[in-house]
């Protein structure tokens, strides 16, 4: 959306500088700004020594050989959150990324934020279903919250670390809740794996897919609306089966001991209970079709 630079340094030096360190890294803000470098070459800075720090953003030394003359006594670079490049934090509702070197400040690359195209419907057909969504992001609590309004959500936490994530999980599981996370972050891996249930993104890094109880191979939310439609209607036709048993074992098997009910007659019930359940547990075969619009 915007690019702040220090003095002497261009918007398409620092845009390069960032695209190719972000190269290095899976964050969805990274992703972005290899997405608005259009401007590539073979002559594109390179990296060694990196390290991605979860949540907060990548370091590495630029190689002096490949440098441009303008910043060529520059080596170590930092992209990611304002504290993790060692600047004061700015308050905001716009998602920034902040580009640092050893004399520090060296850019701010400003985002403007869009909701997945599904979520608003997801997140209606979850509250209609009675659950209660929260948002922990690692971002700023601007950006968050702005984004959270949009969605009509009215519990979000933002500049959340792994730790308070996880945080978070367990205290709503201290008081009872059942706790369903989705994620597709590097610093969404413990709360993934803390959670009671947990999803992943087709498009999740890896060690996110890893930590998750399902993966989506769809890199959108619809999924999750039919996954809890599925689980609950499991759940209604095992406490029909259930009860359908535990009648005729107290209603048939008595009978049967007691001489009033033919042998062959209880066998055949047995059979035919056992029948019943099955085709009654057949009826999870039928895909679930969830309309987004509350059309049937």
């Amino acid at each position: 959306q915007r690019i702040q630079t220090r003095e002497g340094v261009s918007d398409q030096l620092a845009l390069t500088l960032a695209a190719s360190l972000a190269q290095h890294s899976m964050h969805p803000v990274s992703r972005s700004l290899v997405r608005a470098n259009v401007h590539k070459s073979d002559a594109d800075p390179q990296f060694e020594n990196i390290r991605e720090f979860a949540g907060q953003g990548v370091q590495a030394t630029w190689r002096q050989s490949d440098t441009p003359d303008d910043l060529g006594h520059r080596k170590e670079l930092r992209l990611g959150s304002a504290a993790f490049c060692g600047l004061p934090s700015k308050q905001g509702d716009v998602l920034q990324a902040c580009l640092s070197d050893q004399e520090g400040w060296l850019a701010t690359f400003e985002f403007a934020e869009t909701p997945r195209q599904e979520a608003l419907a997801t997140l209606q057909a979850l509250a209609q279903m009675g659950l209660r969504v929260r948002v922990l992001s690692g971002d700023g609590q601007a950006s968050v919250s702005l984004l959270a309004a949009h969605l009509n959500i009215a519990d979000a936490m933002g500049d959340c670390s792994p730790e308070e994530k996880l945080k978070q999980v367990k205290l709503e599981q201290a008081q009872g809740h059942c706790v369903a996370m989705v994620g597709d972050g590097l610093n969404d891996g413990p709360v993934l794996a803390g959670a009671d249930v947990s999803f992943a993104l087709g498009q999740a890094l890896p060690l996110a897919q890893s930590k998750a109880d399902f993966v989506f191979m769809a890199s959108d939310l619809k999924p999750l609306v039919a996954t809890f439609e599925l689980s609950r209607k499991t759940l209604q036709i095992v406490r029909q089966n259930l009860i359908w048993a535990a009648v005729y074992n107290f209603s048939c098997v008595p009978l049967a001991v007691l001489g009033f009910l033919p042998a062959w007659l209880a066998g055949l019930g047995m059979a035919s209970s056992s029948l019943g359940v099955v085709l009654n547990a057949l009826r999870l075969s039928k895909s679930l079709q969830v309309d987004f619009e509350g059309k049937d």
